[in-house]
C-alpha cells in the first residue's frame, strides 16, 4: 500500500520534476523520493547559517523556561538575517528572506522591532505576522496558505514563536496531536526548502538541565535537526547551549544579556521600554561563575545553592573546553563570547 503523506507534494520540489512544470502529473513516491547516487550528489551542499545550525530544510528547536529570553534571541537573529549585515551575533551569515510569526507578546513586538531597527538599520527581507496560525491540520487551509505565502515571497527562514500558541486545543503530550504538528512543520520545509526555527517551552517539573526536558511529546524533539536550550543565570546572563544537533559537535551557541531601552515618542520614556539582545562580555561570563552568583532566597538551602553553583561552573568550563570546529565559523572574540574560568 502506498503511503499517503496527507498533503500534496509540489511538483516544483520533486527530485526529477519535468522542465515543463506540469502540475497535473500524478505523484509517484518512488520517482520523486528514490534518488540515485548521481542525483544525490547534484543536490545542494548543506550550508548552515549560524555556527553549524539553521540550514535550509532543517528544523531547529529553541526552548527554555518562560521569560528566559527565548523570544528575544529568536527575534534578534531573525531580524539580523533579514537585515543582511554580518556577523549575526558573532557568526558570518548571508541575508535571508525571513517570515516571523509572533503568536505571543504582540503588544511589545513593535517596541522590540524599533530597538532592532535603531541598532542594525532597516531589514528589507524581514516580514512579521502578529497573529498565530493553526498547525494542527497538516493539510488544512491555514498551513496551505502559509506555504503559499512562503513560496510567493521566497521565504528561506520561518520562525514560529511560540509553538504552544499555534496548537491551541491540541494535547501536546499526545503522539497523535504532536505528530500532526510535526507533519505541518515538515510540509512547510519540504515544499519551500526553508529552514524553520520553533520557539518552545521546557517542562515545568523538570528543569534539571539534563537537556531532555522539552515540553510535550518526544516526537517534536526527535524531528528536530538541532535542539538549543536557553539557561538563565541570576546575574542576567543567558546561555544558549546546543543539546542535540545532527551536523555539529559544537555545544556553545550564544551567550547574551537582555537590556531594557526606552522607546522613542513614548509620553514618559522612563516608563516605556523594550528589551534587546546584547552579546555577553568577558566580565559577564566571569561573574556568572562566582560562588553565590545566584540569588539566595530564604527557601534555598546552602547545600542546594552550592550544588547549583558547581553545576553552573562546570557548564561554563565545559563550554570553554569544547571550542567549536573551525569550519562552522565560530570565533571566540573579545566583546562577544570569550569563555574564561580564570
Amino acid at each position: 500500500m502506498v503511503h499517503d503523506p496527507g498533503y500534496t507534494i509540489s511538483p516544483a520540489h520533486r527530485a526529477d520534476a519535468d522542465d515543463d512544470g506540469d502540475e497535473d502529473e500524478q505523484f509517484d513516491p518512488w520517482r520523486d523520493y528514490a534518488l540515485s547516487v548521481k542525483q544525490l550528489l547534484t543536490r545542494p551542499v548543506r550550508q548552515a547559517w549560524l555556527g553549524g545550525l539553521m540550514a535550509p530544510g532543517e528544523l531547529t528547536l529553541l526552548f527554555g523556561s518562560p521569560k528566559v529570553g527565548k523570544s528575544a534571541l529568536a527575534l534578534s537573529i531573525a531580524y539580523q538575517l533579514g537585515n543582511g549585515r554580518s556577523p549575526v551575533h558573532g557568526y558570518q551569515a548571508d541575508r535571508q528572506k525571513v517570515l516571523f510569526i509572533a503568536a505571543e507578546g504582540q503588544a511589545d513586538f513593535r517596541n522590540r522591532v524599533e530597538l532592532l531597527e535603531k541598532k542594525y538599520g532597516d531589514a528589507p527581507s524581514f516580514t512579521a505576522r502578529i497573529y498565530p496560525i493553526d498547525l494542527r491540520d497538516p493539510g488544512g487551509t491555514e498551513v496551505s496558505d502559509l506555504i503559499n505565502r512562503m513560496r510567493r515571497s521566497r521565504t528561506t527562514l520561518l520562525v514560529l514563536d511560540t509553538l504552544a500558541r499555534m496548537m491551541a486545543g491540541a494535547d501536546e503530550n499526545s503522539s497523535r496531536d504532536m505528530g500532526a504538528i510535526v507533519r505541518s512543520l515538515g510540509r512547510s520545509m519540504e515544499e519551500t526548502g526553508a529552514a524553520v526555527l520553533v520557539v518552545h517551552h521546557d517542562r515545568k517539573n523538570d528543569r534539571s538541565g539534563s537537556g531532555a526536558d522539552v515540553r510535550g511529546h518526544g516526537a517534536l524533539q526527535a524531528a528536530a535537526d538541532a535542539v538549543v536550550r536557553v539557561r538563565l543565570f541570576s546575574n542576567g546572563l543567558r546561555l544558549a547551549e546546543i543539546v542535540e544537533a545532527r551536523a555539529t559537535s559544537q555545544r556553545v551557541w550564544r551567550a547574551y544579556r537582555l537590556v531594557g531601552q526606552p522607546i522613542t515618542g513614548a509620553p514618559d520614556p522612563t516608563s516605556v521600554c523594550a528589551i534587546i539582545v546584547e552579546d555577553a562580555t568577558d566580565e559577564d561570563l566571569t561573574n556568572s561563575q562566582k560562588p553565590g552568583a545566584h540569588n539566595q532566597t530564604a527557601q534555598t538551602s546552602n547545600k542546594k545553592r552550592r550544588a547549583r553553583d558547581l553545576l553552573d561552573n562546570d557548564t561554563i568550563a565545559r563550554m570553554r573546553a569544547e571550542a567549536a570546529p573551525a569550519d562552522v565559523g565560530y570565533q571566540l572574540q573579545p566583546g562577544t563570547v570569550t569563555l574564561s574560568v580564570d
